[in-house]
């Protein structure tokens, strides 16, 4: 079920980020499959849990890993939604990127171990209607 949400969440933000990507037309065939081939295996690895794989497969250049803030303004959050060791919090606030709609979610979950820091982000994406399934 964990990863089918995750699935989920994935396509969503792919759905709502790929409007703002760029044209293909300026890409070659090769660099196409090689991406899409790089999505692929990056989703294997997330589903077996394979983190030193996830590690290499990540830029290591920090300006590269995290980019810019992603928020014209502090977004505005809303009331966290609990379930067990998973939780989701809604924003609303402009994002710097115009392509992205001003609302999206925090995903998280709490790690027992850690009893100073429980909750861990897991992803964040923006969306314009709440994805099936979220």
């Amino acid at each position: 079920m964990r990863h089918l949400s995750l699935l989920c969440a994935v396509a969503a933000v792919l759905g709502v980020a790929g409007r703002g990507l760029a044209q293909t037309d300026s890409l070659g065939a090769a660099d196409l499959a090689q991406a899409k081939a790089a999505a692929h295996k990056y989703l294997e690895l997330l589903a077996a849990d394979n983190r030193p794989a996830l590690k290499k497969m990540q830029p290591t250049a920090l300006e590269c890993r995290y980019g810019p803030y992603p928020f014209a303004d502090t977004p505005s959050l809303g009331q966290p939604k609990v379930d067990a060791h998973r939780a989701g919090i809604e924003f609303r606030g402009k994002a710097a990127d115009p392509a992205l709609p001003s609302r999206g979610a925090f995903i998280l979950t709490k790690e027992d171990k850690d009893p100073k820091e429980p909750w861990k982000i897991r992803s964040i994406f923006w969306y314009e209607q709440l994805p099936l399934g979220v």
